[in-house]
């Protein structure tokens, strides 16, 4: 488990503000880490940041985080179409 979702899954004390500063210093040193990105993009989501949570998405997809397609289908306006012209 990342320190991202170990930190998301025990984050009831913070707010969201402060949840999304405290990922975004985790990211920093773990960038290259599919997780992350999703995780970001969660917390960008309840953040009302959904462009920027989509890009994370996004990158998740592209790193072989496979979970990311529900992300991006339900919440980034992609389709299962999408998905099969890079397959």
């Amino acid at each position: 488990m990342t320190r991202i979702r170990t930190f998301f899954k025990y984050n009831h004390g913070f707010t969201r503000i402060e949840a999304s500063n405290i990922l975004q210093e985790a990211f920093k040193s773990d960038n290259e880490n599919p997780d992350a990105h999703f995780w970001i993009g969660k917390v960008l989501i309840e953040l009302k940041q959904s462009e920027k949570a989509c890009e994370h998405f996004v990158k998740a997809y592209e790193m072989g985080l496979t979970k990311a397609k529900d992300e991006l289908i339900n919440l980034c306006d992609y389709t299962e179409e999408s998905f099969d012209e890079e397959e």
